[in-house]
């Protein structure tokens, strides 16, 4: 006879801690521990492979040791607010340093480890928004000049409109013999497309 296969039977807390470490593990997004001031106590292969640091790097520094310096101090009382609020679950936008010294744009989401109602570490969560950013950038600008587009077509026709109108009374001008009244309706007709043309001019400037 062949021997009965052994079930071997796995703790539901073994299950869960591998569950929990292959999602940090493998998870695409930084995900790291602060500890009070902002300490790097863990991280993710994640954090290595988008800033290009090593471990022994990235342990022990502080968050803020890789944040661009123009948004230091705003992260800075970002972190304090999640350090006095045992509760709190802040989000915010920073920029932070990789090894070859560019920075990337990262959206940050952070939430406290509590016990006793005290923090004792801060989970961090940060997500590459860089090429969403320049998407988003890249639209602007397209927009922008999709508008100075709209903008020119309608100065185009507004001041074309202006000409027409002083166009046919410049003929009369030029004809021989013309008489008084007709030069009179001539002036009044030009000087009124003149102010016309002025006010299209100070709308633009507006």
């Amino acid at each position: 006879m062949m021997a009965a296969a052994t079930l071997r039977l796995v703790p539901c807390e073994q299950m869960e801690e591998h569950l929990f470490r292959s999602i940090f593990e493998n998870a695409s997004d930084v995900i790291a521990v602060l500890s009070a001031r902002s300490v790097i106590r863990y991280h993710n292969p994640a954090m290595e492979r988008t800033l290009g640091y090593g471990s022994e790097d990235l342990i022990g520094s502080t968050l803020l040791d890789f944040v661009h310096a123009e948004d230091v101090e705003r992260m800075r009382e970002f972190l304090a607010r999640q350090d006095g609020d045992p509760f709190a679950a802040y989000t915010a936008e920073v920029r932070l340093r990789r090894s070859d010294g560019t920075f990337r744009s990262f959206e940050v989401a952070t939430r406290n480890i509590t016990r006793a109602g005290q923090v004792e570490a801060t989970i961090l969560n940060a997500r590459d928004i860089t090429d969403r950013r320049l998407l988003e950038w890249q639209l602007e600008q397209a927009n922008r000049v999709n508008s100075l587009g709209r903008l020119a077509a309608t100065v185009a026709h507004e001041f074309n409109n202006v000409l027409m109108g002083i166009q046919p009374f410049a003929e009369l001008l030029e004809r021989p013999q013309i008489t008084t009244e007709t030069l009179t309706k001539c002036a009044r007709h030009i000087r009124n497309s003149i102010q016309r043309g002025k006010r299209v001019a100070l709308d633009i400037l507006r």
